[in-house]
């Protein structure tokens, strides 16, 4: 890429930036994280997929979906320079909740330099349950940054089994894409969909999907309202049984 284009992309990046506002952490300094973006970007395109990183405003739309309330365990991958991996910290997860993947080694170096207090792991998501610690299994949500579309479906299927088998049962998988239409063939992986919604101040403009494996039967008896009560109203025959039981025979010696 020559000179011209690299100056149009900055100009990109510059106009995106003012129109959504960005506020990065004052420890990244935005011009070396938009010339570490460009630099990739030139040697690998399809790894990155789009010409600027991802906006704050997406970033913020896909942590409005997730219930950071409940303080739950998350696994980013393809973390690139960290949009996502920022917007989770300043909503109010901790950061001991949050686990970071990055293939890339240049990548893997900034989110170390600038996210020294979370956990970062250099490695191929589709090698995830290998790659995490003992005590990252069952996590409840996976953030995806790899351009999914620029995958095989090979590729895809390695990292979504990778990913669910590091989920917990009711766990979800977070993806955003450039297209209208779903990045995952759902259905050939055995997945459910669902569209989150579309943000337009990102270059170019995204969708965000929503992914979950379909609970078992027995899950879904489990943790079925009708079973609950059932359950809670065979314990509750237990206990009066127990007390009449003891009664009669408190009567019985009396």
């Amino acid at each position: 890429m020559d000179n011209y284009g690299l100056t149009c992309h900055l100009g990109l990046y510059g106009i995106i930036s003012k129109c959504c506002k960005l506020k990065l952490p004052p420890k990244i300094r935005k011009r070396d994280e938009s010339l570490l973006f460009l630099k990739q970007l030139v040697k690998n395109p399809k790894s990155l997929g789009a010409l600027v990183p991802s906006s704050i405003v997406l970033a913020d739309f896909m942590c409005r979906h997730i219930d950071l309330t409940k303080n739950p365990r998350i696994i980013e991958i393809g973390a690139g320079t960290g949009r996502f991996t920022q917007a989770l910290l300043k909503n109010g997860l901790p950061p001991e909740n949050l686990c970071v993947v990055e293939l890339d080694p240049i990548m893997f170096e900034f989110l170390q330099k600038n996210f020294p207090n979370i956990c970062i792991i250099k490695g191929n998501a589709n090698q995830l349950p290998e790659l995490l610690p003992e005590a990252w299994n069952n996590a409840d949500v996976i953030v995806s940054g790899i351009p999914m579309v620029n995958l095989s479906f090979q590729d895809q299927q390695q990292i979504i089994q990778a990913c669910f088998k590091s989920l917990s049962p009711s766990g979800s998988f977070l993806q955003f894409t450039y297209g209208p239409l779903s990045p995952l063939p759902a259905r050939k992986l055995g997945l459910r969909q669902k569209r989150l919604g579309h943000v337009l101040l990102n270059l170019p403009p995204a969708t965000v999907w929503r992914y979950w494996q379909p609970l078992s039967h027995e899950t879904r008896q489990k943790r079925s309202p009708i079973n609950r009560l059932k359950h809670q109203g065979l314990h509750q025959l237990k206990r009066l049984k127990k007390t009449i039981l003891k009664g009669s025979t408190s009567h019985e010696k009396n």
